[in-house]
């Protein structure tokens, strides 16, 4: 099986760009190759690509149509049975395409994914495994990362080319449409990551104008079925409002920040945790922040009560039921849906009585709106750390 690697590059620079190509050469898969499509830099990027030249089976620098259009443009030159995408900036892990080949042989599978390292602007580096991610999230979310994913190249070519309209979004409505489709996916296990990504690419550097258009990719990608826009669509909407969550904080600031999310919560009810777990350490972090009071938590988990959380006393949720008023945030990602439905069992409203920590990005949109980005000059120079 052959694997093309297509990078997309504009000023990368020299000593990135390098870092890229000698991942890719050092690479103990020999059936493979390199296509490089830079956009015409201005920079020494074309310094490193001459440098590793008789390493790259295809490359050329020249005006084009942006990121999308670039790779379009390179996946036409590529020859391989599978093709990745990788920014100038980004790398491959070592033994990357070796575990992706692996894992062919395993699964033969259409889509070849696994696990990223994000690179942020201070030089931090986290890991992202999405192997607890439910992979229908590629209808509504990132469920899946976009570098070191391989996938059929006639695939890949005929959703891309559906897709020249999305620009940013592009990579979003590729996993919806495939998934759609009926398309294998097989997630890489090999206890590395398969790629890092690097921050400073448009997805990361126009965070607002990449917000709207994943948004209108994954619309696009479930037009036509009233079934999945009755599903999804709202989480479409979740993850939006998500992405435009750190905006509004640094537009707004810290101190008007507080005071807005004081208005969009209810600030004059009794809240109460339900669910003790990270995302619930997340949400008491958060409400301290905005200076409102929790009475006590509760917790599915029958080995938590009466065990302590934030100085607060953990109870068994039937304790709900003797609650009137009360605000209960629910504070999971995985069992969120059936924790809602447990607390209407009790009859409790979601629309006065049941929050949930997950969709505080989605109360804030609901509140604000666009208007905000309307005034703000250049919203893409805003500098935040992806």
């Amino acid at each position: 099986m052959k694997l093309s690697v297509v990078v997309p590059t504009l000023n990368s620079g020299k000593i990135a760009l390098e870092r890229m190509i000698k991942s890719f050469i050092e690479q103990d898969y020999s059936d493979k190759e390199l296509v490089i499509i830079d956009g015409g830099s201005s920079d020494d990027s074309l310094e490193a690509i001459k440098e590793y030249e008789k390493s790259i089976a295809f490359w050329v620098s020249e005006p084009d149509g942006g990121p999308h259009h670039a790779f379009l443009k390179g996946l036409t030159k590529a020859t391989g049975d599978y093709a990745a995408f990788l920014g100038g900036t980004d790398w491959l892990g070592k033994g990357a395409l070796t575990a992706v080949a692996d894992e062919w042989e395993r699964t033969d599978a259409d889509v070849l994914y696994g696990g990223i390292n994000t690179m942020h602007q201070d030089g931090t580096v986290t890991e992202w495994y999405p192997t607890k991610i439910k992979l229908e999230g590629v209808y509504y979310a990132d469920a899946i990362g976009t570098p070191g994913t391989f996938v059929r190249r006639p695939d890949m070519l005929r959703v891309w080319e559906s897709a020249e309209e999305l620009k940013y979004g592009d990579d979003s409505y590729l996993w919806a449409k495939l998934y759609r489709e009926g398309k294998r996916f097989a997630y890489v296990d090999c206890g590395f990551c398969l790629a890092t990504f690097s921050y400073g690419g448009v997805s990361t550097t126009n965070l607002y104008q990449s917000a709207i258009w994943e948004r209108k990719g994954l619309i696009k990608a479930i037009e036509g079925s009233e079934d999945l826009r009755l599903r999804y669509l709202s989480e479409i909407e979740r993850t939006y409002a998500r992405r435009l969550y750190l905006l509004y904080q640094k537009l707004l600031g810290e101190k008007e920040y507080v005071n807005v999310m004081r208005k969009v919560l209810p600030s004059d009810r009794e809240f109460i945790l339900f669910g003790v777990g990270q995302f619930g350490e997340d949400c008491m972090v958060e409400l301290e922040r905005l200076h409102l009071k929790v009475s006590y938590c509760v917790d599915n988990d029958s080995d938590k009560w009466g065990k302590r959380f934030h100085n607060l006393e953990i109870k068994n949720p039937d304790r709900l039921r003797e609650e009137n008023g009360a605000a209960i945030i629910v504070t999971s990602f995985p069992y969120e849906e059936e924790m809602i439905k447990q607390l209407k069992q009790m009859n409790f409203s979601n629309d006065n009585c049941i929050l949930s920590f997950r969709s505080f990005p989605k109360y804030l949109y609901d509140y604000l709106g666009e208007e905000i980005f309307n005034n703000t000059g250049n919203i893409d120079a805003i500098d935040i750390i992806g």
